[in-house]
């Protein structure tokens, strides 16, 4: 099923002008976002890790599309295995460190703070 959704904006925000502005800032937003969760999950990983290698907190970083910023470890094959959300995570003792969903929610909690510089630096341009 699919919706239709019209919007129609006016004022100085939204202004051609203003447009570009904007839309940087909020790419700027977002990228900022992805590096504080990739840095929460680099965070957790030095405390739960028993011997790491350091090869999987190197496999975290920061990917941006056309469609925002995310992080990731990028499609390391042991990865769903650490995060507890592998098949094999069902069959043994281990469940997994959840760090990637801790780093989500402690970046939701803390979203704010986070790209509070992004939004000051984003009206200081509008002014």
């Amino acid at each position: 099923m699919a919706v239709d959704v019209q919007v129609t904006t006016k004022g100085g925000l939204f202004s051609p002008a203003n447009r570009t502005i904007v839309r940087d800032a909020l790419r700027d937003m977002e990228r900022t976002a992805a590096e504080a969760g990739a840095k929460l999950v680099r965070t957790h990983l030095d405390s739960v890790l028993r011997h790491p290698t350091g090869r999987y907190e190197r496999s975290i970083h920061v990917k941006t599309s056309s469609r925002g910023a995310d992080f990731t470890d990028g499609g390391v094959v042991y990865g769903p295995w650490l995060e507890g959300t592998g098949s094999r995570n069902a069959r043994s003792r281990f469940k997994g460190y959840a760090t990637f969903r801790r780093a989500r929610q402690q970046l939701e909690r803390t979203i704010t703070t986070v790209v509070r510089p992004d939004v000051n630096r984003l009206v200081s341009r509008l002014d």
